[in-house]
């Protein structure tokens, strides 16, 4: 294989980013005064966490929805669908909204389109009902057919509905051998683009249903592919060989950059998260390089940081094993 080009002043970005994303991280679960950093950069804006499992949202979905009561009396089926359909929107209070429309615990059995898409249609008189976090293109589009659907919503519950439980296509995940297999599985649905069906890939993977490594696929999003093209020269790779790349030299590179992230005990960075971490840095130029990558890239960052005080408990997927010293870690607060 070729070896990448790197543009070495950039790259540096890419694991100072790391570090200082580590270092708000352990400051805030040590219980530190705000601000957790000095960077003013970090300060003003809001970053995604190093590792994809410590985000808020992926934290209610590992522990709320896939570990609910231990995932006691949940069936294989009622796993898939409960985390397609949580992702399909991604947002806490959709998702609760939803549960409460079917009058509790959601299944394969209690699944109900004509409950579910009054529910979603009143709470669209609140505020959006999917989350920003990444574009669910699809259905945006009109997706891969013709459909006469009036809302985003119901294009997405009828895509779950007719093709992933009665097309088919669930029945098919089930049977997957490897990640990439059930990628591609994911993608033959009519709303799911590429990014999105690697996104899904990782979420029921997080899953008891499935125990496939999380380094034998990854999937490049468009910020990693912007963040990619500013660090280096492919020179025949793709981004996909490039972030494989990174992690396989990963303790090289930190040597060479002369820094050290502290890392989740129990827990090494997988591709996913090294995929992320490329779309970040793309967000972090914007403000440290503004000249990296060339005018045709965005400009500025948009979502400026909130503070969240709030406490937090972290949970992680039980067949991880001893990540930070237990299953369930709550974030200190004095």
């Amino acid at each position: 294989m070729k070896e990448p080009i790197l543009h070495t002043d950039i790259f540096q970005y890419y694991f100072q980013f790391i570090q200082e994303r580590m270092n708000i991280f352990w400051n805030r679960y040590e219980g530190k005064d705000q601000p957790w950093t000095k960077d003013k950069t970090f300060q003003d804006f809001k970053f995604t966490n190093v590792y994809r499992c410590l985000d808020r949202v992926s934290q209610y979905l590992i522990k709320e929805v896939i570990y609910v009561d231990q995932g006691k009396g949940l069936k294989e089926e009622d796993h898939l669908i409960r985390i397609i359909l949580f992702k399909i929107f991604n947002k806490i209070d959709t998702w609760e909204a939803i549960e409460k429309a079917v009058g509790g615990r959601l299944t394969l059995q209690t699944f109900d389109k004509e409950k579910i898409n009054r529910a979603l249609k009143d709470k669209i008189s609140q505020g959006t009902i999917f989350s920003n976090a990444y574009m669910m293109t699809g259905a945006l589009y009109g997706g891969k057919n013709n459909d006469t659907f009036n809302s985003k919503h119901e294009r997405y519950i009828h895509m779950l509905d007719k093709e992933f439980i009665k097309g088919g296509v669930m029945g098919s995940v089930l049977k997957c051998k490897t990640m990439e297999e059930m990628y591609k599985k994911l993608l033959g649905l009519t709303y799911v683009a590429e990014f999105l069906a690697y996104q899904y890939s990782i979420d029921l993977n997080y899953s008891p249903v499935f125990n496939f490594s999380e380094d034998s696929f990854v999937k490049a999003g468009v910020g990693a592919v912007r963040g990619i093209a500013k660090v280096c020269d492919l020179n025949g790779m793709t981004e996909e060989d490039f972030i494989k790349w990174t992690a396989h030299h990963y303790y090289g590179l930190i040597d060479m950059y002369d820094v050290n992230p502290r890392l989740l005990p129990g827990r090494e960075m997988k591709l996913i998260d090294f995929q992320n971490c490329f779309c970040e840095t793309d967000k972090l130029l914007r403000e440290k390089n503004p000249a990296a990558g060339g005018n045709e890239m965005p400009s500025r960052i948009k979502n400026r940081f909130t503070p969240d005080h709030s406490k937090i408990s972290l949970y992680f997927p039980p067949k991880w094993g001893n990540v930070m010293g237990s299953r369930i870690v709550k974030i200190k607060k004095k």
